[in-house]
């Protein structure tokens, strides 16, 4: 049976968004591939990168083995991640950061999905997990000279 905070924390929206996912989409031939994990829970995730002439991202390929609430960010991420530089994706995990830590509310327009992830507030301890892709994307673009 399932408890009425997980059917709070884990709607059909999220879990929608978490299955959009579940199929890996690698780049045959990525500028840079970044990856993280979890240590807590054991979430991994693998991004692959190509980059344009000014360093935003062109493609956007993934593995993930995750829960739903690190497939849930991937989701959001790879709808909103295309055409966005080095520093608009740290400043999107930044926000998503601060919304997790109740202090800040979803955008509207871009990065607006990060609602999805709202009921997440009360679970610090998958804050973590949830900010993985962030990750996994800066470590791709350590890889890269001259990103």
């Amino acid at each position: 049976m399932v408890s009425p905070d997980q059917e709070t924390l884990y709607s059909k929206q999220l879990m929608s968004y978490a299955q959009s996912v579940a199929t890996p989409h690698r780049l045959d031939h990525p500028d840079a591939t970044g990856h993280a994990s979890s240590m807590i829970c054991g979430s991994e995730i693998t991004i692959d990168l190509t980059l344009d002439q000014q360093g935003k991202i062109a493609t956007f390929g993934y593995e993930i083995a995750a829960c739903s609430l690190t497939k849930t960010a991937l989701a959001i991420v790879k709808e909103a991640v295309i055409g966005q530089s080095r520093d608009e994706i740290a400043a999107a995990g930044a926000l998503l950061s601060q919304i997790l830590e109740n202090e800040a509310e979803p955008p509207v327009g871009h990065w607006s999905h990060f609602e999805f992830l709202l009921p997440c507030r009360e679970y610090p301890a998958r804050h973590q997990s949830i900010l993985l892709v962030f990750e996994a994307i800066e470590d791709a673009y350590s890889q890269i000279k001259n990103p």
